[in-house]
């Protein structure tokens, strides 16, 4: 119990962070850097609980690229948020065009270079702007012109603004009929039972006490439910993303060799990344949200 507890402590804590620095260098070749001893054994375990964690949400939202134009079309991509460019140049490099809208100067410059580097350069285009003035932005800019993006990316965004609300109004009204709206959240829930394991009780009551009031002070599942209702969208999924992989001790994963408790660790995340009760404790919920034809 005292090592289940001491993994809680820090377990959904900078989760996003280590994410976003790790995923690149995981994709570029994780297994020759290996083997080339690169990585030491603390990374080569948190490469393996993100693997774990992603690898059922890449797939999600690769499914959802496929699915919302016809074979051989060209999907449009609007990321909100997204200028370091970790999910826009996947994305490119899968065939998309990606539009990222972000306030960052210093990230949507992350993202040139990555697009340079990737040779996707041309299908990736960095926008300045804020989120929230979204909808003002597309009556002036035809490349944020209202209904022409597919898909519209809000990770890790919404609970970052002040107004969630008119960010989210914006991007959907950028997609268009029959488009899809992908919302990426850190899962409050999680954080209060991580303070509450780890013996932290008065600060998990004070986040408890925000999610009870009225209005919620912290963005949860709920309200995004609530935000999609009200501006006409269809929530058609609901995702956990790292329900178990934060929860098991590095030791035993580094204990075996051979990948077997990483498989195993892949599969219950999968299995559980849908199902309730295991989804509401994930640390971060996937969304996915069409808005009617």
């Amino acid at each position: 119990m005292t090592i289940v507890l001491a993994v809680l402590a820090g377990a959904f804590v900078g989760a996003t962070a280590l994410w976003l620095a790790l995923r690149g260098a995981l994709a570029a070749g994780r297994a020759a850097a290996v083997r080339a001893g690169e990585l030491d054994k603390e990374l080569l375990v948190a490469g393996a609980r993100l693997e774990a964690s992603e690898a059922g949400f890449d797939h999600r939202l690769a499914d959802a690229v496929r699915s919302v134009a016809g074979p051989g079309a060209v999907r449009t991509v609007l990321d909100c948020g997204g200028g370091s460019g970790s999910t826009a140049v996947p994305l490119a490099q899968a065939g998309a065009r990606v539009t990222v809208l972000d306030v960052s100067p210093d990230a949507l410059a992350t993202l040139r270079r990555r697009a340079a580097d990737a040779g996707v350069e041309d299908l990736v285009r960095a926008v300045p702007g804020d989120v929230e003035a979204l909808v003002d932005l597309g009556r002036t800019m035809p490349e944020l012109a209202p209904a022409s993006f597919d898909l519209g990316l809000a990770h890790e965004v919404l609970e970052a603004i002040d107004h969630p609300q008119v960010a989210l109004a914006g991007i959907a009204a950028a997609v268009r009929p029959g488009g899809l709206v992908s919302v990426l959240i850190s899962n409050p829930v999680a954080s209060v039972l991580t303070r509450a394991l780890a013996g932290d009780v008065a600060a998990a009551l004070l986040e408890l006490r925000a999610l009870a009031a009225d209005p919620p002070a912290a963005l949860d599942v709920s309200a995004v439910r609530a935000l999609c209702d009200q501006l006409g969208l269809v929530l058609e999924q609901v995702h956990g993303v790292g329900v178990f992989t934060e929860l098991v001790p590095g030791a035993d994963l580094d204990a075996q060799p051979s990948g077997s408790d990483s498989a195993a660790l892949a599969e219950l995340e999968q299995l559980a990344t849908g199902r309730s009760p295991f989804r509401e404790i994930a640390s971060r919920v996937h969304l996915l949200a069409r808005r009617p034809s």
